[in-house]
C-alpha cells in the first residue's frame, strides 16, 4: 500500500518514531507492545479493522486511529498546506522501534537511529 511509505517517511521526517507491529501476534502481545511503547497513533489497513476494534479498549496510549482505506488517511494529508520543513535532529535520535519475538517473556523493544 503506497500510504505506508508516506506514513513511514512522514513520521520519521517530522522527528517521530515508526513502530511496526506484526498483526499475527497473539492479542496479549499486541496489547503489551502498543502499551509498552506508548504508541499514540495507529495507522492500519482496513483488513485489520476487526482486530483494531477488538483491541482498542485495551490500548491505553493510542489517541488516534487512522485507516489507510476508509478516507481518513487522505483527509489527514489533505488538511496540510504543503509547506514543510524537514526535522533537523541529531543523527543518533531514534527513528524506528521494533520488538523482538519475546521467546523468553514479553517482547523487548529495540530502537533504531537515523544514522
Amino acid at each position: 500500500h503506497s500510504h505506508h511509505l508516506v506514513a513511514w517517511y512522514g513520521t520519521i521526517g517530522m522527528g517521530g518514531v515508526i513502530h511496526t507491529i506484526n498483526p499475527r501476534l497473539f492479542d496479549e502481545q499486541l496489547i503489551y507492545i502498543a502499551n509498552h511503547a506508548e504508541d499514540r497513533v495507529l495507522l492500519y489497513d482496513k483488513q485489520f479493522q476487526p482486530l483494531v476494534d477488538r483491541l482498542k479498549p485495551h490500548w491505553t496510549s493510542i489517541e488516534r486511529y487512522v485507516c489507510f482505506d476508509d478516507g481518513s488517511f487522505d483527509a489527514l494529508i489533505e488538511r496540510e498546506d504543503g509547506d514543510y520543513a524537514w526535522h533537523e535532529g541529531p543523527e543518533r535520535d531514534p527513528c524506528m522501534l521494533c520488538y523482538t519475538s519475546g521467546t523468553t517473556g514479553n517482547p523487548k523493544g529495540v530502537l533504531y537511529e537515523h544514522r
